[in-house]
This record gives C-alpha cells, sequence and structure tokens, in this order.
C-alpha cells in the first residue's frame, strides 16, 4: 500500500535557538512543502521555561516552506515519554505513517525524501519496525553493498514508523516487569547493546524518562528491526548541555554527511549479523570501566555514611 507522504512529528520544549535551527535545517529538505508538520511543544516546569516558551511560540509562528502546520501547545508539562507517546498516537490516530523529530537535530537535505521512500518500501515488511536517518556504526563487511541496513537497536534520532506498528507497543511498567525477570532476557535484549537492560531497569525504577527504551523492548518482543542507512542524515546539536536526557560532551557516534546529493538507494535487505555484532561492540563496557563504575558507586556510599 502506497503512503505519498508521511507526516512530520516535531517535539519541542524549551530550547528556542535549537528549534529554529532544526526547522531551517528541515525546511531546506527536498520537497519540504509536500509535508504536513504537526509540532508539539511541552509545558514549561519553571519559570525560565516559560520566557522560552514565549520565543519558541514566536518561533513557531513565522512562516516556513511545509504544506500546512499543526501547533499544539501544553498547558502543563508533560515529561520526555508522555509527550512523544501521546503525540505521536495522536498524529497517527489520522495519518498512516509519521517522521518524528526533536527539537534538537539538524539534517541532511535528502532526510526527508529518504524517510518517505524507506516509510513506503517498508510498509508491509512485518520484520520492520522503524525506519531511521541515524547510523551507528561505520564499520562494515567488505562484500556489503548495500547502502541501507538493519539493526536490532532502533534510533531515536530522525526515525519514522506506521500505524499499523505504533498501535501495537505497549507502555506501561506492568509490561516491562512480564518481561524483564524472564531466564535469559538480559542476554538476549542486551545483543543490541549491553546498556539496553540496565535502560529498561532504570526506566522501570523511574530513575529515567524516556519512551524509546520501551520502544525497543517492543520490536524486540515483536522481532522487528530499524532500518539504517551507512552514513547518518541526521546531527544531534544538542550535547552542549542544554539538553535534559544529553549531558555537555556526551559521547556519541558521529558519521554526519552534508553532502547534498547523498540519498541511501532504498533496496531489499536481509539481516547481516556482522553489522550487528559491530553495532553492539560500540556499546560494549568492559572490565575496567565496571570496575571503576563499582568503586565509584562505593566511595560515594562511604562518603554517606561518614555524614
Amino acid at each position: 500500500m502506497k503512503i505519498d507522504f508521511p507526516a512530520i512529528v516535531l517535539f519541542a520544549y524549551n530550547r528556542p535557538k535549537h528549534l529554529l535551527k532544526t526547522l531551517i535545517s528541515l525546511n531546506k529538505n527536498y520537497l519540504s512543502s509536500k509535508f504536513e508538520l504537526f509540532v508539539f511543544c511541552d509545558g514549561p516546569k519553571t519559570k525560565k521555561d516559560f520566557k522560552r516558551i514565549i520565543l519558541i511560540k514566536k518561533i513557531l509562528s513565522k512562516k516556513y516552506k511545509f504544506k500546512k502546520i499543526n501547533i499544539t501547545c501544553r498547558s502543563k508539562n508533560l515529561g520526555l515519554a508522555k509527550s512523544i507517546i501521546s503525540g505521536v498516537t495522536e498524529v497517527l490516530s489520522i495519518k498512516k505513517s509519521a517522521i518524528v523529530i526533536e527539537d534538537d537535530l539538524i539534517f541532511n537535505k535528502n532526510f526527508l525524501n529518504y524517510m518517505q521512500k524507506a516509510l513506503n518500501y517498508f510498509y508491509d515488511n512485518k520484520n520492520v519496525g522503524s525506519i531511521s536517518g541515524y547510523s551507528y556504526t561505520d564499520k562494515f563487511p567488505q562484500n556489503y553493498k548495500s547502502e541501507i541496513y538493519f539493526s536490532l537497536r532502533h534510533a531515536s534520532w530522525g526515525w519514522g514508523t506506521w500505524r499499523t506498528a505504533w498501535n501495537k507497543m505497549k507502555w506501561s511498567n506492568n509490561f516491562i516487569e512480564k518481561h524483564i525477570y524472564k531466564k535469559n532476557f538480559k542476554n538476549e535484549f542486551n545483543f543490541a547493546g549491553e546498556d539496553m537492560y540496565n535502560m529498561l531497569n532504570e526506566q522501570l525504577k523511574g530513575n529515567i524518562d524516556t519512551w524509546d527504551i520501551i520502544f525497543n523492548l517492543n520490536c524486540h518482543l515483536l522481532k522487528k528491526y530499524c532500518v539504517c542507512p551507512k552514513y547518518s542524515l541526521v546531527k544531534n546539536i544538542g550535547l552542549d548541555g542544554t539538553g535534559t536526557h544529553c549531558k555537555k560532551n556526551d559521547k556519541v557516534f558521529d558519521n554526519y554527511t552534508e553532502d547534498k546529493n547523498y540519498s541511501p538507494k532504498i533496496d531489499n535487505i536481509q539481516l547481516n549479523f556482522d553489522i550487528i555484532k559491530n553495532i553492539k561492540k560500540s556499546f560494549h563496557t568492559t572490565i575496567f570501566k565496571r570496575i571503576l563504575l563499582k568503586f565509584k558507586k562505593f566511595s560515594i556510599l562511604f562518603k554517606n555514611n561518614e555524614k
């Protein structure tokens, strides 16, 4: 079934400067005028947030080259997870597919073109849960000729999915608890990276507020992959200390290309375990790091006991 142009769903909060760069970059994409944009701005937590959100509303009031712009500004702060889950659910109740972005991303000019083609191509593929414009690796087998690949790890920086896939997602803590304590679950889930189980556990404890690790859990259980390009069409500009969930100077893999002519060819691909292993290695926690982390935790406990 053909999907002409997916909706673009943009989530913003309290970073007007980043948002403006995101909108400008997105608007420079080829055929951006064919896409309908849905913007969800989360409500303020502090007085500073209130002032910044006023600036965000001014930025959103400017003219952009989209087919149509729909703006929803929350009166209360929902937090990242609830904001994205509710916003994507709302849009996919009226649209068959969506491209989801946040206010700290810039894009290659072919990002929307790639996303639209990939969402069309893999629409009926039951093994695919999402499309992403971000790449986790630049290490590929010499005989790997395709410009896209399957990842067990779903990338949330500039991604897309379909109503048919999204409606199968479950988000409750009861759903997480049903699976997280099962035998062999940790090893199986961590095949996408050794941090996966820990993130899911932290989400369950309420120590982090994110949606993507739960999305990863759903896709893991449903055996659905993420389609990624060899070279990233997305760059995160929010790793400067302004973000709520990303700290300053957080190290992330980056092979973003600004080449306006780079548009990955969409074709039929198979799961390549060499690529899966390379991605897992990039999220590998060494024994030394584990010991160091335990030492730091012990030091903190020791200091607290001394007080």
